[in-house]
């Protein structure tokens, strides 16, 4: 049992937190796609894809949009709302956004052919991932050449150059470690703020996402 404030709001109430919330997060996904925008753009070198510039897009992009917009509307409508509500479940929709974040670039990267529509998109697009963070930050001389050369290309064979890499630094294991440290860590959040939110919500979009691939 939450101990949420439990408010009895208008239709008009409602629509109008509703749309102020949506023009907040639509300002949020504008800055999150200028900042991929810029990263993808940065052609000489792959110093632009950092952790800190992946989680700042993710938390703009897919974090508020994908996450905050449709959960806070939900539960303002159930008539839980207010500054505690807000910043109890603001962290744990933006941790559960990273993670699933992580869940489609690894799935786009790795996932087979006939269950994603097409595979290596963001190595493609030359997105700034968490793969390829990662990957920068562990590989050698030889094996950022090859990323250097290769990341950002649309041929087969220079996408196949990259997943290579991406092997070779064994990216794969790191997912699972990363997916079962965040789903502990999510899991703990709730639990810190299930004296103010619907835990069993929270809980249950942790569990809908976790260990899809």
């Amino acid at each position: 049992m939450h101990a949420a404030r439990v408010h009895t709001h208008t239709h008009t109430h409602t629509t109008q937190y509703v749309v102020v919330l949506m023009c907040q997060v639509v300002e949020y996904a504008e800055i999150g796609g200028i900042m991929s925008t810029l990263a993808s753009d940065s052609k000489t070198d792959l110093s632009a894809f950092t952790l800190e510039s992946f989680q700042t897009i993710t938390k703009y992009r897919t974090g508020y949009r994908d996450f905050y917009l449709p959960i806070m509307s939900a539960l303002y409508m159930a008539g839980i709302s207010g500054t505690a509500v807000n910043e109890a479940a603001l962290p744990i929709l933006l941790a559960i956004g990273e993670f699933y974040q992580y869940q489609v670039e690894f799935n786009n990267c790795f996932g087979a052919p006939e269950a994603v529509e097409n595979v290596g998109a963001e190595i493609k697009g030359r997105k700034c991932t968490w793969l390829i963070v990662e990957a920068l930050g562990r590989a050698n001389t030889k094996q950022r050449a090859v990323l250097e050369a290769n990341y950002g290309r649309s041929d087969v064979e220079c996408v196949e150059k990259v997943k290579a890499v991406y092997e070779s630094l064994n990216l794969r294991q790191l997912y699972v470690e990363y997916e079962e440290q965040s789903y502990q860590t999510i899991g703990r959040l709730i639990d810190e703020h299930s004296h103010i939110l619907p835990a069993h919500v929270f809980l249950g979009l942790r569990n809908r996402i976790y260990n899809r691939y």
